[in-house]
């Protein structure tokens, strides 16, 4: 155990040293950031002169027996259904998968608490698994509330401005009707052959 800290503690030292590895000419040209090597035949950080950027080399690698553990010295197991924490053991971290929707993550993390089970998320955020679960009960009642008001308010009926204009329309149409016939211009056997006026 004390081996472990002392090489996560190396790995450590190790990663504050570590240059950023960035694309050659991506200052100069659009090019991304992302590392490519440089191919070219003049090229200063392919030949590695003095005072050009560093390279990618397998001297920057963390120690073998920490490889791939999270800052805690735990390994993480990416978690998506029940089942899945059935093969979690003490040194392990279980982290819920990001496509896992809401009811199915109140689950697992409810599960985890139960167990009693190393928990991490993404490391800008530090929330533990109770936090967490706390938060998506209170959304889920918020939404709850939400939807009872929304059930409980009278429906205003839509209308759309064609169907005003075409109410328009028939009125102007009927009041045309009752001018004509009230004036005496169209006689009865018109009216009932609908005849133009």
């Amino acid at each position: 155990m004390s081996d472990k800290k002392t090489l996560l503690a190396v790995r450590k030292t190790l990663k504050a040293k570590k240059p950023n590895f960035l694309r050659e000419d991506y200052d100069k040209k659009s090019l991304g950031h992302k590392w490519r090597k440089p191919t070219g035949r003049h090229s200063k950080i392919k030949h590695q002169f003095k005072g050009s950027r560093k390279m990618p080399a397998c001297g920057y690698r963390s120690p073998v027996l920490v490889r791939g553990f999270t800052r805690d010295g735990y390994v993480p197991i990416i978690v998506h259904t029940m089942k899945d924490i059935e093969g979690v053991r003490a040194h392990h971290t279980v982290v819920i998968g990001s496509t896992v929707g809401n009811r199915k993550r109140a689950q697992l993390l409810k599960n985890i608490i139960e167990k009693k089970l190393h928990f991490s998320t993404n490391i800008s955020t530090k929330k533990d698994a109770v936090t967490i679960l706390k938060a998506i009960e209170d959304n889920w009642s918020a939404k709850k509330v939400k939807h009872e008001q929304h059930e409980k308010a009278v429906p205003v009926p839509k209308v759309t401005p064609k169907e005003d204009n075409l109410k328009e329309k028939d009125t102007v149409k009927e009041e045309t009707k009752e001018t004509i016939v009230s004036e005496g211009i169209v006689s009865k056997e018109t009216r009932k052959t609908g005849g133009n006026i």
